[in-house]
């Protein structure tokens, strides 16, 4: 449900011809691969080389649906390698929270999206305050492990965007959609 959601909002909130997504940690492949069988280029930007949630994940699936219109890479979000205007959409699902600088990470994104196309950012980490950001990483089960979790207020996500020269076109809450 979710999935088809993000496809309809994508489709129509933009032009249609829309061939490119960039996704921005990708994680296990899940969404990029989606994509993919839904006939969009994706490139899939994930970090973690690992086989069960990072780049290595991804391959495989890559692999098992015989898929050519994925491109892995490795890096951070922060640390781009494309040209400014290479995508129509760039899609960041769980992934702004991750960002080790957040303004970064969004003008990054905002310079390789084509300036009629479309940043999808969604279910990222919310916190109101430093003390409620205290207590989730104290209470997150794998931040402990490796570090990499995060939260920022709203405010802070919007205050990102704007400044990476995005218009926030449509801001979802908690339970106002099936991707929330």
């Amino acid at each position: 449900g979710e999935f088809i959601e993000i496809l309809n909002l994508i489709r129509s909130r933009s032009n249609s011809d829309i061939l490119s997504i960039l996704d921005l940690g990708a994680g296990n492949g899940i969404t990029s691969i989606s994509f993919a069988l839904s006939g969009y280029n994706v490139v899939a930007l994930e970090p973690d080389p690992s086989n069960t949630v990072g780049a290595g994940a991804i391959e495989i699936l890559k692999k098992h649906y015989s898929l050519d219109n994925v491109e892995i890479i490795k890096c951070y979000a922060e640390d781009l390698p494309y040209d400014p205007e290479t995508f129509d959409v760039v899609f960041a699902r769980q992934s702004m929270h991750h960002a080790y600088k957040l303004k970064d990470f969004v003008k990054q994104a905002s310079r390789v999206l084509k300036k009629s196309g479309m940043y999808f950012s969604i279910r990222d980490h919310v916190v109101n305050n430093e003390i409620q950001k205290e207590i989730f990483l104290e209470s997150h089960p794998l931040h402990k492990f490796y570090g990499g979790e995060n939260a920022y207020s709203l405010e802070e996500y919007k205050d990102a965007i704007t400044n990476a020269d995005l218009t926030i076109i449509l801001s979802l809450g908690p339970f106002d959609n099936v991707i929330n």
